[in-house]
């Protein structure tokens, strides 16, 4: 019986002293602060734990990621607004701190020009130059099935067309898109001739540029940087040539709306008439038709597309250091066929000459 009242004691004595221990409760608390790494564009938030009486910890960070590190690091990919939520825990309970940040990073713009170059009509690239901002990694898309990570790739196309070329640029996961249409249409114009007929006998520097792309193939008398040459009054060249001559090659941009389709037996006339009605000189008109009348052949038709002035600039602008009163330049874009075709006829406005005056024809094929 003494032992059962004693067992009883101590039973009660042990109760007592449970009820009389301090619950200890955690108390959930963080601050955070930006990272930058190595990169200017990689930034991270860090999160510092302040929770006191807490072991176990679950981070919420408002984007559908968690974390049970003591301190963890988490890098956010969007611009938002995010609730972060820590859970600090122990044994007794657990206490829940939130806190909101704003997620506001520098967004990457995407930006690139082109340019074409090549040796030969048939190895012209084009060169993409990137002007993205705050991007730190590049997907581009030619248009063509191929595509590059470089920063500033160069590529080959292998058809004429239009290609719709795509820049997507990086910084984490986001990105901004930039796109441009490339024209890669190349034709060589053959054998234009360039005449200049001062007032008086003038040294002059002639130059030909390529606004979008393209170079001169061949010369007469050699181009260099420039032809620096002598010419004088009936329009003779350093003593020797009637006129400058050069082929080139460059984007095909020309209008192939309006023209004449002409019989094959009818050409000398057309031509003859059709110069004479831009106003070109007979010696012009004979170097023209003798040149070109025996190199058209093996087709009945000819559609004959003229380009004159407004679209010869875009693509070969002629600089003179002393400039003309009149710039006459025409050339005639000619395709053959077997068979007759109504063409809208184009309207012909007879240039020019008075003054100190320079001409110019020329061809190219198709």
């Amino acid at each position: 019986m003494k032992k059962l009242i004693y067992l009883i004691g101590f039973l009660f004595l042990l109760i007592a002293c449970s009820d009389d221990e301090e619950i200890i409760s955690p108390k959930a608390c963080f601050t955070y602060s930006v990272d930058t790494g190595s990169n200017a564009m990689d930034k991270y938030v860090s999160f510092i734990n302040c929770s006191e009486n807490a072991d176990d910890y679950t981070w919420n960070f408002g984007d559908g990621n968690i974390s049970t590190e003591t301190n963890p690091t988490h890098y956010y990919s969007d611009d938002n607004e995010f609730i972060v939520t820590l859970t600090a825990s122990n044994n007794s309970n657990s206490d829940i701190a939130t806190d909101t940040i704003n997620v506001n990073w520098t967004q990457p713009k995407a930006c690139f020009t082109f340019s074409y170059e090549g040796e030969v009509i048939w190895e012209t690239y084009i060169v993409f130059t990137n002007c993205s901002e705050n991007a730190i990694s590049y997907l581009w898309d030619f248009g063509d099935g191929n595509t590059s990570v470089k920063e500033n790739p160069d590529h080959d196309y292998m058809d004429d067309g239009e290609y719709i070329v795509e820049l997507k640029a990086f910084r984490g996961s986001a990105y901004d898109t930039f796109t441009d249409t490339v024209l890669v249409y190349w034709t060589q114009v053959d054998k234009p001739n360039i005449y200049i007929y001062p007032e008086t006998e003038i040294d002059i520097l002639v130059e030909l540029f390529f606004p979008l792309g393209g170079h001169i193939v061949k010369s007469i008398p050699e181009y260099g940087d420039g032809w620096n040459v002598n010419v004088d009054e009936t329009g003779l060249i350093n003593d020797t040539y009637n006129y400058l001559f050069y082929e080139a090659v460059q984007p095909d941009i020309w209008q192939y709306e309006k023209g004449w389709c002409i019989k094959k037996d009818s050409l000398r006339d057309f031509f003859e008439m059709n110069m004479n009605d831009y106003n070109f000189s007979e010696n012009e008109i004979n170097d023209f038709t003798e040149y070109w009348i025996p190199l058209l052949d093996g087709f009945n038709y000819f559609y004959i597309y003229p380009q004159t002035n407004y679209l010869i600039n875009k693509v070969i602008e002629l600089r003179l250091s002393e400039m003309p009163d009149n710039i006459g330049r025409l050339f005639y874009g000619i395709i053959g066929s077997n068979e007759y075709k109504e063409i809208p006829e184009s309207d012909v406005e007879s240039f020019n000459r008075e003054g100190f005056t320079v001409m110019e024809w020329g061809v190219f094929r198709k």
